[in-house]
């Protein structure tokens, strides 16, 4: 799927869920369809589990904002909308990353089967820490214009962007054998994006926006996984 297609896409998702009660509740998830098999035949035989990240989150104050507020607040005197925590309590963040990430693995699958949180079923285990998961945008007033004149005036309107930022990042990031013994210590794979991202009257799309990020990442991390175990495979 091109990028204009996938940006087409967010925006008119954006657009529809002003008109949607399902906006309460969000879910970390995104399009793996222009995920490609990756090319690693020394580990697909063996299987991974994706344990559940401990979150870091609330360590950092700069994350503050997220857990305080609806998804509308203020920042620096301005209007700005964020992924606050209050719409992602079903399931917690961490559940659904571990979820998006093994979904994103066995699609590029390079493993026999990647799972969730199964680490007594599966030959290697991937452990890690939630050290940022944050998006942040301005408030547009052109979105809301367009959305007064219903969902017409939405679409028509669903090409806007504001200046966003977003930031994604694990820390502590381990592969173990099954066995317990470490296989390699990745460390930190992390991202800030700053830039003008789509955006709606009220504010749903930095949920979209972050996803969209995060897909970025997790491949980042997908790389790495595949990588550290390949050697230990080869070294056997």
């Amino acid at each position: 799927m091109s990028k204009v297609v996938c940006k087409t896409m967010i925006m008119l998702c954006c657009a529809l869920l002003m008109f949607s009660g399902c906006a309460v509740n969000q879910r970390i998830k995104y399009n793996l369809n222009d995920i490609s098999p990756a090319d690693n035949s020394a580990v697909n035989t063996v299987s991974l589990s994706v344990e559940y990240f401990d979150d870091d989150r609330k360590n950092n104050v700069n994350n503050d904002i997220l857990f305080a507020d609806g998804h509308q607040t203020r920042f620096q005197d301005k209007s700005v909308y964020v992924n606050s925590e209050k719409h992602y309590l079903n399931p917690l963040v961490p559940i659904q990353i571990a979820t998006v990430i093994t979904d994103h693995m066995n699609k590029r699958a390079a493993f026999n089967s990647v799972m969730t949180s199964s680490r007594t079923l599966t030959d290697f285990y991937l452990v890690g820490r939630i050290k940022d998961f944050y998006g942040r945008q301005d408030y547009s007033r052109g979105a809301v214009i367009g959305a007064q004149f219903g969902l017409i005036g939405a679409l028509a309107t669903a090409g806007i962007k504001s200046v966003g930022t977003v930031r994604i990042g694990f820390s502590a990031l381990k592969v173990y054998a099954k066995d317990g013994n470490l296989v390699k210590e990745i460390g930190e794979i992390s991202e800030v994006y700053n830039e003008q991202l789509p955006v709606d009257a009220y504010g749903w799309c930095i949920y979209f926006n972050v996803n969209e990020k995060l897909k970025n990442v997790v491949n980042r991390l997908a790389d790495e996984v595949e990588k550290a175990v390949s050697e230990h495979v080869n070294l056997k």
